[in-house]
């Protein structure tokens, strides 16, 4: 028979056994309410944080859309004053391979520093000839180009080597990193056609010495040139000695005058299409290694020191077209006086009035269907009453009617610009953002033009139109007495 169980109070140690089951169970019980209380004060700590993270983003975001708001007009800000440079300082002969000026000298206002100059005849040409030198006498720069150059490095002296890690040339003198050349250092097989007066070599710094060591095949030749090419390099190579080649203001005037002489093809400024692209840079000089070096490769390819290229002694190394850098002490950057001078172009009083009459500008025109437009004798109305205010002149043009050239032109030279609402006003980002004005007439709240007038920082006024029974805007005599008036201010001031 099985034995009968006994209550388990009647069980030795029964009484321990379950109090330790009782403790256990109420252990759990605590360390879960821990946990849950642990996990409610992660979660509340992680909603509060992600609440903070969201405040943060949003506000981050607001802040760069409004930074992004005035990069934008900063950009188009800058783009502007590029074109204006663009139509101020450059047209391209392709011919004869040199960058023009095309100044206008429609100002007697001219700066007192500007006084000596007389604007129209100021010459900016960057000379680029084939095989020799050419000199800007109002500039004072000299620009030479050669092609095959030789160079014999057995006769470049110069202590340094180049190109050696800071660190292991510590206390080296500055006198030892520049070359001395001797006579015949540089040779060609042809005379270049080049001359330099006296007065021009004395401001060329490293060229003069590159000068005064060339030597090519001439009567006056005492001994023999060596022309023997042990090794020849194609394409075109950029020559020159910097001097503050650590100091980023100085180096910045070296790349400007490196940009400048290189060579052009139907070059076109807005797409930056036409610019040859040097084969090499080669530094005359023995400078360390800089910070300021890689730039040059990106900018203008790989860099060679000419100790480096040099160590063959049984001929020399040529270059089949050698084009030295003016240095950057003959930059306009730094020599601005000297070397720039901005031709004003806005002419005080010059009042452009738009006539904005029906043309045929594409297949999909329809002349009989223009909007925004008032009448001729209106126009005139308005024409005659500014040409009564003194030292005003009104042209009252058809810009369809012109090249844009032409266009470009009359308004860079307009001080107010008058027209009804359409595209031709916005030519007013090329005008004079310090001294030209706008005034539009139209029917209809569009602020296209007061907003662009914003971002250049030109005086702008708009003048209401009334309506017509027709439903077409006419220029009433108050309209007109309007005009005139903020005419009659602009000019006052």
């Amino acid at each position: 028979m099985k034995k009968a169980r006994q209550p388990s109070f009647l069980v030795t140690g029964s009484l321990s056994r379950g109090s330790n089951i009782r403790s256990r169970h109420h252990d759990g019980r605590r360390r879960r309410r821990r946990r849950l209380a642990r996990n409610r004060v992660i979660i509340l700590c992680f909603g509060i944080t992600l609440a903070v993270a969201i405040w943060f983003v949003c506000g981050m975001y607001q802040k760069i859309l409004s930074n992004t708001a005035g990069s934008t007009l900063d950009q188009v800000r800058d783009v502007t004053k590029n074109v204006q440079l663009l139509y101020n300082n450059h047209t391209t002969d392709a011919n004869n391979n040199v960058d023009r000026v095309n100044n206008n000298n429609n100002n007697n206002n001219n700066d007192d520093d500007n006084a000596d100059f007389e604007c129209d005849k100021f010459d900016h040409s960057i000379k680029r000839p084939t095989h020799g030198c050419q000199v800007n006498n109002d500039t004072r720069t000299v620009f030479c180009n050669f092609e095959n150059l030789r160079i014999d490095t057995e006769l470049i002296k110069m202590v340094a080597f180049g190109g050696e890690f800071l660190s292991t040339v510590m206390g080296r003198t500055e006198e030892t990193e520049f070359p001395i050349y001797q006579r015949g250092a540089f040779s060609t097989s042809t005379k270049p056609n080049y001359d330099v007066p006296t007065e021009f070599r004395s401001g060329l710094h490293y060229v003069e010495n590159v000068l005064n060591s060339l030597r090519y095949p001439s009567p006056q030749n005492k001994y023999k040139i060596d022309l023997t090419c042990k090794n020849t390099y194609p394409g075109t190579t950029l020559f020159i000695t910097r001097y503050e080649y650590v100091n980023l203001y100085h180096t910045i005037t070296d790349w400007w005058n490196a940009f400048s002489v290189l060579p052009r093809t139907k070059y076109n400024f807005l797409r930056n299409e036409g610019i040859s692209k040097p084969d090499r840079v080669v530094f005359l000089d023995g400078h360390a290694q800089g910070l300021l070096d890689s730039p040059w490769q990106t900018l203008f390819g790989k860099y060679h020191y000419i100790k480096h290229i040099g160590g063959v002694y049984d001929g020399g190394i040529c270059f089949e077209r050698a084009i030295f850098i003016p240095p950057g002490y003959q930059s306009p950057l730094f020599n601005a006086k000297q070397n720039v001078i901005r031709c004003p172009n806005l002419i005080r009083g010059n009042v452009v009035l738009i006539d904005r009459q029906p043309f045929v500008s594409h297949p999909r025109s329809d002349p009989k269907n223009l909007a925004r437009q008032v009448t001729k004798s209106e126009l005139n109305d308005l024409k005659k009453k500014l040409n009564n205010i003194p030292d005003v002149t009104v042209n009252l043009v058809r810009l369809e009617t012109m090249t844009f050239a032409e266009q470009l032109k009359l308004i860079r030279q307009t001080h107010i610009l008058i027209g009804m609402h359409g595209a031709a006003l916005s030519y007013l980002m090329f005008m004079d953002e310090t001294k030209s004005h706008i005034i539009e007439f139209q029917r209809e709240d569009q602020d296209f033009f007061d907003y662009m007038s914003k971002w250049k920082g030109i005086d702008y006024e708009l003048i209401g139109l009334e309506w017509t029974d027709d439903e077409s805007s006419t220029l009433s005599f108050n309209a007109i007495q309007d005009i005139t008036q903020l005419v009659k201010k602009y000019m006052s001031r």
